[in-house]
């Protein structure tokens, strides 16, 4: 329509300014069109992509043996816990929700959480990159009122001004293995102290067999002189 606008009108004065201002307007409206066109399709492609992703990551989330949580630093709730929870603890995932963290862990893990959290966040913030992930073994407790070894493996999540906002965490059944390796040092204590008592006892016996025979010794000694002038009887 314009090749034909142009070959008609635009020799014409009358015409001339108007089909130069429509020109430019068409062609600029046209020009938005694409580019609008385009971002939309990358932003589409972009969608689809963290669409999949997402999937990826939930499947994995949602399949795993492996527990994974978000704690919010600020309330010190769980703003997420994937259902292998039930299959570590029992609890279901609602339930395991609207434990803090107190109720989650054993006393004594508590008290070294508790400790522990503010002494790496300060580190952190002190410049101390090693602090943005940790591993520690801790005792959790069951629905059934079992406590559990569990290895926790914490990663801080951080917003656009690097402030901590969020705790992502990873937790694995290690209850056989550590009580394995519990038993194991167990055996190895009772054998030092085997090995102790033994060393000590055979101390002993060379201590009191020491002077009887010493004197057994002598004699015999006495008996090798001695027994060229001694008689069959004697």
């Amino acid at each position: 329509v314009l090749a034909r606008f142009d070959i008609i009108n635009v020799k014409n004065p009358q015409f001339r300014n108007q089909y130069i201002a429509t020109t430019a307007i068409i062609r600029q409206f046209t020009g938005l069109a694409i580019a609008n066109a385009r971002r939309y399709s990358e932003l589409m492609a972009t969608r689809i992509e963290l669409a999949e992703s997402e999937e990826k990551y939930r499947f994995i989330a949602e399949n795993t043996k492996d527990v994974i949580w978000v704690l919010n630093l600020a309330t010190q709730k769980f703003t997420y816990i994937s259902p292998s929870v039930t299959q570590l603890t029992g609890f279901t995932v609602e339930e395991a929700m609207q434990q803090s963290i107190a109720d989650a862990l054993s006393d004594d893990a508590r008290a070294f959480v508790e400790a522990e959290l503010p002494r790496r966040i300060e580190k952190f913030y002190s410049g101390d990159q090693t602090m943005m992930i940790e591993t520690h073994e801790l005792q959790q407790r069951c629905k059934s009122g079992e406590l559990i070894w569990v290895e926790f493996t914490t990663m801080f999540k951080l917003d656009e001004q690097n402030t901590i906002t969020d705790i992502y965490g990873v937790s694995r059944n290690i209850d056989n293995r550590k009580k394995d390796e519990i038993q194991i040092s167990l055996n190895n204590t009772a054998l030092q102290q085997l090995n102790q008592q033994k060393d000590k006892f055979f101390s002993i016996i060379a201590h009191d067999i020491r002077s009887p025979f010493n004197a057994f010794l002598g004699l015999t000694e006495l008996m090798a002189d001695e027994i060229e002038h001694m008689t069959i009887v004697e």
